[in-house]
């Protein structure tokens, strides 16, 4: 696996750090999209052989920080959430997520927290949520 990964970032370059930040997360997207197409990786391997995932997604490290960085919030927190919690019905993201089809993100909210601090304190009663959905629901 990890020579698969050696092999198909040594013909790809890195995102371009001086770029604008939109342009910087185009590419940095469409770079972790191409790598996940590829195969090499699977949610699965996380729960099955984690070993094996780290080692084989370390090369990366000194290739693209960036693409790192997404390719782990996609199959570990993302795909990786499916995997370990997802029922039958979960199983077509689990597929997406293998394909790269979708680069999935993972967000979590405390509600009660607001609730639980004054709004001097609270670190959380400032925040907004966003959701854009870049594909329609499946």
């Amino acid at each position: 696996m990890r020579d698969r990964i050696v092999e198909a970032v040594s013909t790809l370059k890195p995102h371009d750090r001086e770029a604008h930040y939109v342009e910087r997360r185009r590419q940095v997207h469409e770079l972790s999209k191409h790598i996940a197409s590829l195969g090499i990786f699977r949610a699965e391997f996380l729960k099955d052989d984690f070993a094996s995932w780290a080692s084989a997604i370390s090369p990366l490290v000194s290739w693209d920080l960036a693409v790192l960085t997404k390719l782990v919030i996609h199959f570990q927190l993302f795909g990786g959430t499916l995997v370990e919690l997802g029922t039958e019905r979960h199983q077509k993201w689990v597929d997406v997520v293998n394909t790269g089809a979708v680069i999935g993100g993972f967000a979590m909210y405390a509600a009660g927290s607001i609730l639980s601090f004054p709004s001097s304190v609270s670190p959380l009663s400032p925040m907004l949520t966003e959701v854009n959905f870049l594909c329609a629901p499946m």
